[in-house]
This record gives structure tokens, sequence and C-alpha cells, in this order.
């Protein structure tokens, strides 16, 4: 009988002191995305060699879906380097970008550099008039909106959905003046 207990004791206290060392050694966590030339590099203190992986068109889509402002010649490369969708989008998280493959310039649009500061404010206040206290005043928020009726002609359609685009910035307006006056009200 003790003899049995004792094996038993063993067994366990070995299997215990192996899982306790695989749990607890960092040099052999196993990275999917490591190659031998890439741990044979790290070991000799150098800078890991990235081999290209392969990349396919869904990969790319999930990034740029992601990601819409970038290149799909950035996306292409970071996923190359790294094999891998996640660690391409963390890295376009933390950095707001991605680099660029080598030997590919950066083109800078010089249209909106040569802009000035009052061309770029005539650009939107020609899109947004300005609206003023009394046109937010005049909006009843318990009457129903403007009702937009079909129209042949591509000229009145527009007119009428900038007309109710208008009435609904004025509601909203009217609406966020009304809540701010309230809130300054529970707040007094």
């Amino acid at each position: 009988m003790v003899e049995s207990s004792t094996v038993t004791f063993i067994v366990f206290v070995v299997v215990a002191s192996v899982i306790i060392r695989w749990i607890f050694n960092e040099d052999h966590v196993a990275n999917p995305h490591i190659t031998a030339e890439d741990e044979t590099n790290q070991q000799e203190g150098g800078r890991p060699r990235y081999r290209r992986r392969g990349v396919d068109q869904n990969m790319v889509e999930i990034v740029q879906s992601l990601a819409p402002g970038l290149s799909v010649e950035q996306i292409r490369y970071d996923l190359e380097r790294t094999g891998n969708v996640e660690l391409t989008v963390e890295r376009y998280l933390a950095e707001g970008t991605l680099p660029f493959p080598p030997g590919r310039t950066v083109e800078v649009p010089v249209a909106r550099a040569r802009e000035t500061p009052s061309q770029v404010e005539n650009v939107t206040s020609a899109k947004y008039p300005k609206v003023t206290l009394s046109d937010v005043d005049s909006v009843d928020l318990e009457s129903p909106m403007t009702n937009l009726e079909w129209s042949e002609s591509k000229a009145v359609r527009q007119e009428r959905l900038k007309q109710r685009q208008e009435e609904m910035r004025l509601r909203a307006r009217k609406k966020f003046l009304q809540k701010t006056a309230d809130d300054e009200d529970d707040n007094n």
C-alpha cells in the first residue's frame, strides 16, 4: 500500500514540475509568426529578418474596412511583415498609419496645402449658411416636418432635400438650446 501511494506522489511531483516549468518558461512560448530564421537572428542579437508571407485579398479587405485611409500598398506591406491581420490593425490603431513599402514615395496633396484658411472658411460657409437665433426661434417643434413629395425634376428634388436638411438642422439646434437651457436651470 505504501509503495503505490509513494509512486503516485512521485508521478504527481514530476508532472507538476513539468507543467510549472512549461508555464513559466517564456523562451519557448509558441508564436506561429516567428520562423526558425527569426529565432536564430534574435538569439544572435541581430534584428529579425522578415520573410514575405502569403497575403490574400481578404486580409487586405479586412484591414482596409477598418482603416479606409490607408493605401493597399501600405496594408499589403505590413501584412507581409506580420502575417497577421490583428497585428496590422493594432499597429494602425497605435500609430495612426502604417509604413510605406521601401522605395515608394509618399505623395502629399499639394492643392490643399496652398489654400489659405480664408479659402477653407469660404468653402465651409458656402456649404452651411449662418443661422441666426430668429431662424431657430421660428421653428415649431410641435408641428410635423414638411412632407417631401416625389418630383420628376432632379433640381426640384434637390431643392426640397436641402430645405428638409435645413429644417432638420434648425430643429436639432432648437432642441439643443432648449436642453442646455433646461440643464442650466437645473444647475441653478
